[in-house]
């Protein structure tokens, strides 16, 4: 079983529902850099952002803040 970062599940995401990076960043509200950051895996967006990006992707509320959360502990616990 593979498990996706938040890199891999939003690129996914968003290539399932026909979007490109720019037309995702105009319908979520943030800028384009920010979706291209966030797909190689160089930036985690705070909650707000991530809210904005699960609705205009359709998906349920919390899906990528459960995992940017998840990415963010594991990062901790190998820095201590």
């Amino acid at each position: 079983m593979m498990v996706m970062g938040l890199a891999d599940t939003l690129a996914t995401l968003r290539r399932k529902r026909g979007f490109t990076q720019v037309a995702l960043a105009v319908a979520a509200g943030v800028d384009t850099a920010t979706i291209s950051r966030v797909e190689c895996g160089k930036h985690v967006p705070h909650q707000r952002t991530l809210k904005k990006l699960e609705s205009a992707l359709g998906v349920r509320e919390m899906k990528l803040v459960r995992i940017a959360q998840a990415e963010l502990d594991c990062a901790r616990e190998v820095a201590s």
